[in-house]
């Protein structure tokens, strides 16, 4: 019996030791442990011992395994987030690229639309049998209705934001299947309020007689030049190129910017000629803004289409000119006449040749509309340019025939004929009353008319109109 139960309480006992070891972790004193069953008195060190060995081997053991564990758990864990961390930085920077690249065509994009990149020039003529660029259509439109432009199948090959018209100014190629008349009646039902035609073609306001002066003529005196202002007079062309490093120009301000939207050479014999003669007339205490917009082809004389045209006189306003002068003419277009109203009811001084098609031309444009001065040009003797048009628009007259000008070929001399010669003349007398009288642009032509020296019949004439303008009128003070 004694037998058995000393079995049993060894089983019991080991039973117990087992328990210790799944618990994992139990702390076992160092003193005698108390184990029911056992009678007083029996040496438990071996017991005590085992436990000592076993426990802590067992602890020490699981640890380890829980630290491997855990450390093989945070390098995974680490080398998922430099994983996560590398593809988010290369998604990053290739998102970055992309965006870049997108910016940068974007920008690409705008640049060419705003600046309209040279195109090939296509002759073509309009219904009335005039110049135009062929295939093309231009509108002046108010900024919110620009990306209305297109929906009916036309192609944007330009868009320019003008500041001082506070107008966008569309160039778009006709659809395929419509003709161009269409292209242009489609557009203006479309958008009534805008200015839409088509790319009209303008030339110089030169004459083209060759007994009326081409050669060099050493004798030919220029007029009496005005006393220069007490300011730089700042005068805007309209015009070809102009060869800024003439002698003529030796102590006048040029600042230049072409607008041709059209491959091709920029002439520059016709704008440095205008430019010298405002630099005479202003007694060289002027500044020339000169806005080049002609281009020539081969086979072609030199053009300026419409689009040029409005995009110069904007950039003219928004340099604070005292006035422009345009030495060319052509026909009427509805986003030029716009642009000019616009303009001059900003305060805009336009100054224009009346034309050289003669005593039965037809009104030739920007000089034939309203508020703009037009001038004619006249000889030595006061007698009329023949080939000079005639009309009611004509306003004062200037000397414009065997003109002495620089000569952008030989940087010398040339003799030259036309109301492209007499009108720059006329443009710094304008701007100096402007200045002086420190009148309204509206009001500037009552002045001239006041000092003008009346030719032909008596009063304003289509010839003549209301006289010969040689120097600003004198500004009496009212105090």
């Amino acid at each position: 019996m004694a037998m058995q139960n000393q079995t049993r309480n060894g089983v019991y006992i080991i039973a117990c030791v087992a328990g210790l070891l799944l618990l994992g972790g139990a702390s076992v004193a160092r003193a005698q442990v108390s184990l029911p069953g056992l009678p007083a008195g029996i040496d438990r060190t071996p017991l005590e011992r085992d436990l000592d060995r076993e426990l802590p081997r067992r602890v020490r053991e699981d640890t380890e395994d829980r630290v491997e564990q855990a450390a093989e758990e945070a390098e995974r864990t680490a080398q998922s987030a430099a994983k996560a961390v590398e593809d988010t930085a290369t998604e990053v920077t290739e998102r970055a690229e992309t965006l870049v690249e997108a910016a940068s065509q974007a920008a690409g994009d705008a640049v060419d639309l705003a600046a309209g990149a040279l195109r090939e020039f296509v002759p073509g003529t309009d219904p009335a049998g005039l110049d135009i660029e062929d295939e093309i259509v231009v509108l002046l439109v108010e900024p919110g209705q620009a990306d209305l432009v297109g929906a009916g199948g036309e192609q944007v090959l330009a868009r320019q934001e003008l500041a001082a018209l506070g107008l966008t100014m569309l160039t778009v190629r006709r659809p395929a299947g419509r003709t161009l008349p269409q292209t242009v009646e489609d557009l203006r039902n479309a958008l009534p309020d805008a200015a839409v035609d088509f790319n009209h073609v303008y030339r110089y306001a030169t004459g083209s007689d060759a007994a009326d002066g081409a050669a060099e003529d050493a004798t030919v005196e220029s007029e009496p030049e005005p006393e220069a202002a007490d300011t730089r007079l700042r005068v805007g062309i309209v015009d070809s190129a102009v060869l800024p490093d003439h002698h003529a120009f030796r102590d006048t301000h040029i600042v230049a910017r072409d607008f041709a939207a059209h491959e091709g050479e920029r002439p520059a014999t016709h704008g440095t000629a205008v430019a010298s003669l405002v630099a005479r007339s202003t007694g060289d205490a002027g500044e020339i803004y000169a806005a080049s917009v002609f281009f020539q082809l081969p086979g072609y004389a030199p053009g300026a289409t419409t689009e040029s045209l409005v995009a110069a006189l904007d950039w003219l306003v928004t340099e604070n000119v005292d006035v422009i002068n345009m030495s060319l003419a052509g026909p009427g277009n509805a986003l030029l006449e716009t642009a000019i109203e616009k303009l001059q009811a900003n305060g805009a001084l336009i100054v224009a040749a009346v034309g050289n098609n003669g005593p039965a031309g037809e009104p030739l444009y920007p000089a034939a509309y309203e508020g703009v001065i037009g001038v004619t040009a006249v000889d030595r003797d006061e007698r009329i340019f023949r080939y000079a048009n005639r009309g009611p628009h004509v306003d004062c007259a200037a000397e414009g025939v065997n003109v002495k000008v620089a000569d952008s070929e030989t940087g010398g001399w040339r003799i030259e004929s036309g109301t492209s010669m007499a009108s720059p003349h006329v443009a710094v007398i304008a701007g100096l009353t402007r200045r002086e009288a420190q009148v309204e642009a509206g009001a500037v032509l009552s002045w001239l008319i006041a000092s003008a020296k009346d030719l032909g019949r008596r009063g304003h004439d289509p010839v003549f109109g209301h006289g010969l303008v040689t120097r600003p009128p004198v500004v009496v003070s009212s105090n």
